[in-house]
Protein backbone atom coordinates (compact mmCIF):
# COMPACT_ATOMS: atom_id res chain seq x y z
CA UNK A 1 0.00 0.00 0.00
CA UNK A 2 1.37 3.41 -0.98
CA UNK A 3 0.44 6.70 0.60
CA UNK A 4 1.07 10.40 0.28
CA UNK A 5 2.98 12.10 3.05
CA UNK A 6 0.77 12.85 6.03
CA UNK A 7 1.24 16.61 5.73
CA UNK A 8 0.24 16.49 2.05
CA UNK A 9 -3.00 14.66 2.79
CA UNK A 10 -3.70 17.16 5.57
CA UNK A 11 -3.15 20.00 3.09
CA UNK A 12 -5.76 18.57 0.73
CA UNK A 13 -8.20 18.08 3.61
CA UNK A 14 -7.69 21.70 4.66
CA UNK A 15 -8.15 22.91 1.10
CA UNK A 16 -11.44 21.04 0.71
CA UNK A 17 -12.74 22.16 4.13
CA UNK A 18 -13.87 25.54 2.78
CA UNK A 19 -17.63 25.91 2.56
CA UNK A 20 -18.02 26.37 -1.20
CA UNK A 21 -16.78 24.00 -3.88
CA UNK A 22 -13.04 24.52 -3.76
CA UNK A 23 -12.53 24.86 -7.53
CA UNK A 24 -15.83 26.61 -8.14
CA UNK A 25 -18.99 25.41 -9.85
CA UNK A 26 -17.76 25.40 -13.46
CA UNK A 27 -16.74 21.95 -14.74
CA UNK A 28 -13.89 21.39 -17.16
CA UNK A 29 -15.22 23.45 -20.04
CA UNK A 30 -13.91 21.42 -22.98
CA UNK A 31 -15.38 18.23 -21.55
CA UNK A 32 -18.65 19.95 -20.72
CA UNK A 33 -19.04 21.33 -24.24
CA UNK A 34 -18.28 17.95 -25.85
CA UNK A 35 -20.73 16.03 -23.67
CA UNK A 36 -23.52 18.56 -24.07
CA UNK A 37 -23.02 18.59 -27.83
CA UNK A 38 -22.86 14.83 -28.31
CA UNK A 39 -25.22 13.51 -25.64
CA UNK A 40 -22.58 10.92 -24.68
CA UNK A 41 -23.73 9.32 -21.39
CA UNK A 42 -23.14 6.27 -19.20
CA UNK A 43 -20.99 5.40 -16.18
CA UNK A 44 -18.08 7.70 -15.36
CA UNK A 45 -14.99 7.26 -13.21
CA UNK A 46 -13.59 10.50 -11.79
CA UNK A 47 -10.08 9.85 -10.48
CA UNK A 48 -8.91 12.54 -8.08
CA UNK A 49 -12.44 13.93 -7.87
CA UNK A 50 -11.79 16.28 -4.95
CA UNK A 51 -15.03 17.87 -3.79
CA UNK A 52 -16.63 17.20 -7.09
CA UNK A 53 -17.12 20.03 -9.57
CA UNK A 54 -16.80 17.59 -12.48
CA UNK A 55 -18.54 14.67 -10.79
CA UNK A 56 -21.51 16.87 -9.91
CA UNK A 57 -21.79 18.13 -13.46
CA UNK A 58 -21.67 14.58 -14.83
CA UNK A 59 -24.33 13.39 -12.39
CA UNK A 60 -26.46 16.40 -13.28
CA UNK A 61 -26.53 15.50 -16.98
CA UNK A 62 -27.32 11.83 -16.36
CA UNK A 63 -24.09 9.99 -15.62
CA UNK A 64 -23.64 7.50 -12.81
CA UNK A 65 -20.33 8.59 -11.29
CA UNK A 66 -17.74 6.76 -9.21
CA UNK A 67 -15.68 9.51 -7.57
CA UNK A 68 -12.31 8.51 -6.13
CA UNK A 69 -10.14 10.75 -3.98
CA UNK A 70 -7.62 10.61 -1.16
CA UNK A 71 -9.49 13.26 0.85
CA UNK A 72 -12.51 12.10 2.81
CA UNK A 73 -13.18 15.77 3.57
CA UNK A 74 -13.56 16.49 -0.13
CA UNK A 75 -15.74 13.45 -0.75
CA UNK A 76 -17.98 14.28 2.22
CA UNK A 77 -18.62 17.70 0.70
CA UNK A 78 -19.27 16.13 -2.70
CA UNK A 79 -21.87 13.79 -1.24
CA UNK A 80 -23.48 16.61 0.74
CA UNK A 81 -23.87 18.77 -2.37
CA UNK A 82 -25.09 15.77 -4.38
CA UNK A 83 -27.80 15.11 -1.80
CA UNK A 84 -28.83 18.78 -1.82
CA UNK A 85 -29.18 18.67 -5.62
CA UNK A 86 -31.07 15.37 -5.65
CA UNK A 87 -28.14 13.52 -7.22
CA UNK A 88 -27.09 11.25 -4.36
CA UNK A 89 -28.23 8.13 -6.20
CA UNK A 90 -25.91 8.98 -9.10
CA UNK A 91 -22.69 9.55 -7.11
CA UNK A 92 -20.67 6.77 -5.45
CA UNK A 93 -17.72 8.13 -3.48
CA UNK A 94 -14.61 6.02 -2.77
CA UNK A 95 -11.91 7.32 -0.43
CA UNK A 96 -8.64 5.85 -1.72
CA UNK A 97 -5.23 6.71 -3.04
CA UNK A 98 -5.71 6.22 -6.78
CA UNK A 99 -2.60 4.03 -6.83
CA UNK A 100 -4.36 1.55 -4.55
CA UNK A 101 -7.76 1.75 -6.25
CA UNK A 102 -8.41 -1.09 -8.70
CA UNK A 103 -11.31 -0.22 -11.03
CA UNK A 104 -13.31 -2.98 -12.68
CA UNK A 105 -12.22 -3.84 -16.21
CA UNK A 106 -14.43 -2.69 -19.14
CA UNK A 107 -16.85 -0.95 -16.80
CA UNK A 108 -16.81 2.77 -17.60
CA UNK A 109 -17.88 4.89 -20.54
CA UNK A 110 -15.82 7.88 -19.40
CA UNK A 111 -12.74 8.30 -17.23
CA UNK A 112 -11.63 11.69 -15.91
CA UNK A 113 -8.08 12.39 -14.74
CA UNK A 114 -8.16 16.15 -14.17
CA UNK A 115 -4.92 17.33 -12.51
CA UNK A 116 -4.38 13.76 -11.37
CA UNK A 117 -1.27 12.43 -13.13
CA UNK A 118 0.71 15.54 -12.21
CA UNK A 119 -0.04 14.96 -8.51
CA UNK A 120 1.60 11.52 -8.74
CA UNK A 121 5.31 10.71 -8.70
CA UNK A 122 6.43 10.16 -12.28
CA UNK A 123 7.18 6.48 -11.66
CA UNK A 124 3.55 5.81 -10.67
CA UNK A 125 1.85 7.48 -13.64
CA UNK A 126 2.09 4.59 -16.11
CA UNK A 127 0.44 2.07 -13.77
CA UNK A 128 -2.46 4.40 -12.88
CA UNK A 129 -2.93 5.27 -16.55
CA UNK A 130 -2.96 1.58 -17.53
CA UNK A 131 -5.56 0.76 -14.87
CA UNK A 132 -7.74 3.64 -16.05
CA UNK A 133 -7.47 2.44 -19.65
CA UNK A 134 -8.40 -1.13 -18.71
CA UNK A 135 -11.45 0.18 -16.86
CA UNK A 136 -12.85 1.81 -20.01
CA UNK A 137 -15.21 0.03 -22.37
CA UNK A 138 -14.05 -0.51 -25.95
CA UNK A 139 -15.11 2.91 -27.23
CA UNK A 140 -14.92 4.77 -23.92
CA UNK A 141 -13.64 8.32 -23.50
CA UNK A 142 -10.70 9.64 -21.50
CA UNK A 143 -10.42 13.28 -20.50
CA UNK A 144 -7.11 14.19 -18.85
CA UNK A 145 -5.53 17.47 -17.79
CA UNK A 146 -2.07 18.01 -16.33
CA UNK A 147 0.20 20.91 -15.44
CA UNK A 148 3.10 21.48 -17.82
CA UNK A 149 6.61 22.85 -17.49
CA UNK A 150 5.29 26.28 -18.55
CA UNK A 151 3.37 26.55 -15.27
CA UNK A 152 4.49 29.29 -12.85
CA UNK A 153 4.86 26.64 -10.14
CA UNK A 154 7.51 24.87 -12.21
CA UNK A 155 9.48 27.89 -13.37
CA UNK A 156 9.59 29.44 -9.90
CA UNK A 157 7.21 32.36 -10.35
CA UNK A 158 5.61 31.74 -6.97
CA UNK A 159 3.63 35.00 -6.98
CA UNK A 160 1.71 33.72 -10.04
CA UNK A 161 1.37 30.08 -8.95
CA UNK A 162 -1.48 28.25 -7.24
CA UNK A 163 -1.34 27.54 -3.51
CA UNK A 164 -1.54 23.86 -4.48
CA UNK A 165 1.69 23.99 -6.50
CA UNK A 166 3.72 22.38 -3.67
CA UNK A 167 1.59 19.22 -4.06
CA UNK A 168 2.42 18.74 -7.74
CA UNK A 169 4.96 15.94 -8.17
CA UNK A 170 5.46 15.96 -11.94
CA UNK A 171 5.11 18.79 -14.44
CA UNK A 172 4.55 17.40 -17.92
CA UNK A 173 6.93 18.25 -20.73
CA UNK A 174 5.49 19.51 -24.02
CA UNK A 175 3.46 16.73 -25.69
CA UNK A 176 4.20 14.32 -22.84
CA UNK A 177 0.51 13.84 -22.06
CA UNK A 178 -0.15 13.28 -25.76
CA UNK A 179 2.57 10.63 -25.90
CA UNK A 180 1.04 8.93 -22.86
CA UNK A 181 -2.30 8.35 -24.57
CA UNK A 182 -1.52 8.03 -28.27
CA UNK A 183 -0.83 4.26 -28.37
CA UNK A 184 -4.12 3.28 -26.73
CA UNK A 185 -6.50 5.99 -27.92
CA UNK A 186 -7.77 7.88 -30.91
CA UNK A 187 -7.05 11.48 -29.93
CA UNK A 188 -10.10 13.65 -30.56
CA UNK A 189 -8.56 16.86 -29.25
CA UNK A 190 -5.31 17.97 -27.63
CA UNK A 191 -4.17 21.39 -26.43
CA UNK A 192 -1.54 23.06 -24.30
CA UNK A 193 -2.30 26.55 -23.05
CA UNK A 194 -1.98 29.04 -20.20
CA UNK A 195 -5.01 30.06 -18.15
CA UNK A 196 -5.82 32.53 -15.41
CA UNK A 197 -7.65 31.01 -12.44
CA UNK A 198 -9.95 32.90 -10.07
CA UNK A 199 -11.69 29.86 -8.58
CA UNK A 200 -9.57 29.47 -5.43
CA UNK A 201 -7.07 31.49 -3.45
CA UNK A 202 -5.56 34.63 -4.96
CA UNK A 203 -5.82 35.02 -8.76
CA UNK A 204 -3.08 32.89 -10.29
CA UNK A 205 -2.02 31.23 -13.53
CA UNK A 206 -1.73 27.68 -14.80
CA UNK A 207 -0.21 26.05 -17.85
CA UNK A 208 -2.11 22.90 -18.79
CA UNK A 209 -2.02 20.08 -21.30
CA UNK A 210 -5.50 18.72 -22.00
CA UNK A 211 -6.62 15.72 -24.01
CA UNK A 212 -9.92 14.13 -24.98
CA UNK A 213 -9.46 10.70 -26.51
CA UNK A 214 -11.45 7.59 -27.37
CA UNK A 215 -10.13 4.17 -26.45
CA UNK A 216 -9.11 1.92 -29.31
CA UNK A 217 -10.81 -1.48 -29.41
CA UNK A 218 -8.61 -4.25 -28.08
CA UNK A 219 -6.60 -1.99 -25.76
Amino acid sequence: VVQFAVDEKAAFDKFYSREDLSFGEVPSEELRDFLLATGFRGHALDLGAGDGRNALFLAGVGYDVTAVDLSQVGLDKLQKVAEKRGLANRVHAVCSDVRDFVPSVDSFDLVLAVTLFDHLPKEDIAAVFAAATRSLKGDGLLYAQSHTIDDPGYIGENDRASELAPMIHHYFDHNELLRLVVDDYHVLWYEEKAEEDHSHGKPHHHAFAKVLAQKLYGK
